[in-house]
């Protein structure tokens, strides 16, 4: 066989096997239940991988043609626990269609929670052109979806919900406050700093609040003083900021990530446990 026939013969192959695979993942994951709607197999859907996103995505784009961004999962009765793993998964993979699928969520769905994930999973994707849309959620009526894009925009590198953040700081809403400092976190101005530090002594907000103000500095930090910070905050801390640092000592380097599986071991540590628990998840990766 000549050359060329046989990359002909390779091509046509690889097509057929895409169409085939995409058969096969939604035969796996997607199924009539007893009321003929669709259900997902979510345990077979929590194993897809990467490379799997091509066909994910071609099934969840099936729509009417006079409909294109309206996708399967907004047409057809999906529970909603299903529909939200669906926009967590989609995030993990840096795809234009993906990134779609979940901005048409985050605008569409008449689920409010679902709404919140949709924008959280576009901060994940970490694909600017979502940025807009963003911006717009940041203006919505719902104030935890505001604070939701206001997250997720800080994540792009857009810090234009500043001031929604420093708004809902002042919220009597302990779950707007909350969710207003994890913004501030992602958004990362060191102007921040001396709004959040009241925010210490509050029993509420005191272990979100330091994780906040323990990310900012840390951003604002030369690449020699990032490893010495990170330490002390791994010896005195306890909760969400020494799980924070340890996943970000981990990213200096092999030798850091030797370094904290010593850590680890040692009994004066008090976030000893959540040090391992960042460990046994880099190595689930």
């Amino acid at each position: 066989m000549l050359k060329g026939q046989s990359i002909i013969l390779v091509f046509i192959l690889l097509i057929l096997y895409s169409s085939v695979w995409a058969e096969g993942i939604r035969d796996e994951i997607f199924y009539l239940n007893q009321e003929n709607n669709l259900s997902i197999n979510i345990n077979n859907f929590n194993k897809l991988k990467a490379t799997d996103a091509p066909a994910l995505i071609e099934i969840l784009s099936e729509s009417k043609e006079d409909k294109p961004i309206k996708t399967i999962i907004g047409e057809m009765k999906v529970s909603v626990p299903a529909k939200n793993g669906i926009m967590l998964k989609l995030a993990e993979f840096n795809d234009k269609r993906a990134r779609e699928i979940v901005e048409w969520y985050m605008e569409h769905s008449p689920d409010r929670f679902s709404r919140h994930i949709a924008a959280v999973s576009l901060g994940t994707v970490g694909d600017k052109n979502s940025i807009n849309k963003l911006r717009a959620a940041a203006k919505d009526y719902d104030p935890a979806l505001q604070l939701f894009a206001v997250r997720a925009l800080g994540e792009l590198g857009d810090d234009s919900g500043y001031d929604v953040a420093i708004q809902y700081l002042r919220s009597l809403d302990l779950t707007l406050k909350t969710q207003a400092i994890y913004a501030l976190a992602m958004i990362g101005k060191p102007e921040a700093i001396p709004l959040l530090k009241p925010e210490l002594e509050s029993k509420d907000c005191h272990d979100v609040a330091l994780l906040a103000i323990s990310k900012i500095e840390y951003d604002h930090l030369t690449v020699k003083e990032k490893p010495v910070y990170l330490r002390n905050l791994l010896k005195k801390e306890t909760g969400e900021t020494v799980y924070w640092a340890a996943v970000e000592f981990m990213k200096l380097g092999d030798k850091n990530i030797q370094e904290l599986k010593r850590i680890a071991e040692k009994k004066k540590y008090p976030g000893r446990a959540l040090i391992k628990e960042a460990l046994a998840a880099k190595e689930a990766i």
